[in-house]
């Protein structure tokens, strides 16, 4: 069942993982690494996971202005996916569930964490998001 789940782990560099978690090292484990964007070494702990398949890197950012946002392509180049949270506006700088439904803005919010890198969107809104990405050929 190893291909099924995935780990949420606190933002340690790969090193750390390893020595806290040695179950983890095997390359089929998927992880999900929760970053908090204003720690002083957020871009060691995320570089760290470069050559490790089955990472995601899950960031939480209040605006959509954050530096760190513009840095989210250099994380896609190093291989890494990206989980964008869409449940509530503070994770995803406003572009979340209720202004993709209740304003009917889908583009905005779904689509703005697409074009911004997202790999995976959690969202509460799962058929309306499946619908959405149909309906802009990004479902696989």
């Amino acid at each position: 069942m190893q291909e099924q789940i995935i780990y949420n782990i606190p933002p340690i560099s790969l090193d750390s993982l390893n020595r806290r978690y040695p179950a983890l090292r095997l390359d089929g484990i998927a992880i999900n690494i929760l970053i908090d964007i204003r720690k002083a070494d957020v871009k060691e702990v995320i570089t760290s996971y470069r050559h490790r398949k089955h990472t995601l890197i899950h960031p939480t950012f209040s605006s959509d202005k954050a530096d760190f946002v513009k840095w989210i392509p250099e994380i896609r180049k190093m291989g890494l996916s990206i989980w964008l949270n869409a449940l509530w506006p503070e994770h995803n700088g406003g572009h979340d569930d209720d202004m993709a439904v209740e304003k009917s803005m889908p583009d905005q919010a779904w689509g703005w964490l697409i074009a911004t890198g997202a790999s995976v969107i959690q969202t509460d809104r799962p058929k309306e998001l499946l619908l959405y990405l149909k309906s802009t050929k990004h479902h696989h």
